[in-house]
C-alpha cells in the first residue's frame, strides 16, 4: 500500500537508504489552494492507494484517478479499528 501524507512524508514500498523516495515530474492546477498542488501530483506520481490529509481544501476531492482521499481520522478507522 502506497499512501501520501500531506506533510511532505511518502510511505512507500519504494525506499532509497530507508527514506523514501519518488520522483515527480508531473505539474497538477488545484485552483482552491495552488500550494498543496504538490500533494495531488506526489500521490499520481506515486500512484498512491491514499492521500491523507486535514485540510479542508480537499474536501471536495475525494478521489483522484487510483488515490482515495481520507482524513487521517477515516484512514485510523479504515485500517486501526
Amino acid at each position: 500500500m502506497k499512501v501520501v501524507i500531506d506533510t511532505n512524508i511518502l510511505v512507500s514500498a519504494a525506499m532509497r537508504d530507508g527514506i523514501p523516495e519518488i520522483e515527480v515530474k508531473i505539474e497538477v492546477d488545484f485552483p482552491r489552494d495552488r500550494k498543496d498542488a504538490k500533494f495531488l501530483a506526489c500521490a499520481i506520481a506515486s500512484n498512491a492507494d491514499f492521500l491523507i490529509t486535514g485540510d479542508r481544501d480537499f474536501e471536495d476531492v475525494q478521489t483522484l484517478k487510483n488515490t482515495t482521499i481520507l482524513s487521517a481520522k477515516n484512514f485510523k478507522q479504515l485500517f486501526f479499528d
